[in-house]
């Protein structure tokens, strides 16, 4: 074990993190990290912009792009993508016109912090 629960100890003060749990039986230990909140935000707003704006990019492009489309361009999944579009939908930034199979992006208004 030497010096390993210390440096765990140091990092988690350091970043603001919670102290995981250890437990201990007679062969193993056991680690669970707790979620910190502040740790999992991190870049997360800017990630987030920079996906929008892509798939901005990608529907002025393309307007028939599929959800798999983008998802294939982005490199996320195609429930990633259904997330971002659901937002953009909710800000009426963008809309669905046409059917599911043979329906178009439109781009319906522009925000700087979209």
């Amino acid at each position: 074990m030497g010096t390993g629960f210390d440096r765990i100890r140091e990092i988690c003060k350091r970043d603001n993190s919670p102290f995981p749990e250890i437990e201990f039986n007679e062969n193993y230990f056991y680690i669970t990290f707790m979620q910190s909140h502040e740790y999992l935000s991190l870049g997360r707003e800017d990630t987030t912009q920079k996906t929008t704006q892509k798939i901005l990019r990608a529907i002025e492009e393309n307007p028939s792009i599929t959800r798999e489309g983008l998802a294939g361009l982005l490199g996320i999944t195609a429930d990633g993508v259904k997330y971002h579009l659901d937002n953009l939908k909710k800000k009426g930034l963008i809309k669905r016109a046409g059917g599911r199979k043979e329906g178009i992006w439109k781009i319906v208004g522009k925000k700087k912090d979209a």
